[in-house]
């Protein structure tokens, strides 16, 4: 994930119940490749770099849809900012790495799933 400014999109993962299905559709699409990076996730990189991924789901409700990350100085500040005007965090805080920041799953009112995330 790039240096972007704040409240922009920096990622995104879209559930999947097939990645081989996915990835033929999408590379119709788009000037798409990809490359998997564990079980059940694939990197998508466009040509502007790498942009999201699929994630394998045994199925997708409503709800459970794509999660759009979005860049903040601190995640722990702006979940706290988000839980006082009503969102709900999930789970807690993940670390992707030293290199790769950290990131928190939250719902908004309406019960959309987003995340923040942060280089530290």
């Amino acid at each position: 994930m790039s240096e972007q400014s704040m409240g922009s999109i920096c990622w995104f993962d879209i559930p999947v119940t097939d990645i081989e299905k996915a990835k033929a559709f999408y590379k119709e699409l788009f000037p798409w490749t990809f490359a998997r990076m564990g079980p059940g996730y694939e990197m998508i990189t466009a040509p502007s770099g790498t942009i999201g991924a699929f994630r394998l789901e045994e199925k997708v409700d409503q709800g459970s849809g794509t999660v759009i990350y979005l860049t903040v100085e601190s995640v722990d500040a702006s979940s706290e900012k988000a839980k006082a005007l009503g969102a709900n965090l999930m789970g807690a805080k993940v670390v992707i790495s030293e290199d790769d920041g950290v990131f928190q799953l939250f719902q908004d009112a309406d019960k959309n799933v987003l995340a923040f995330w942060s280089q530290k």
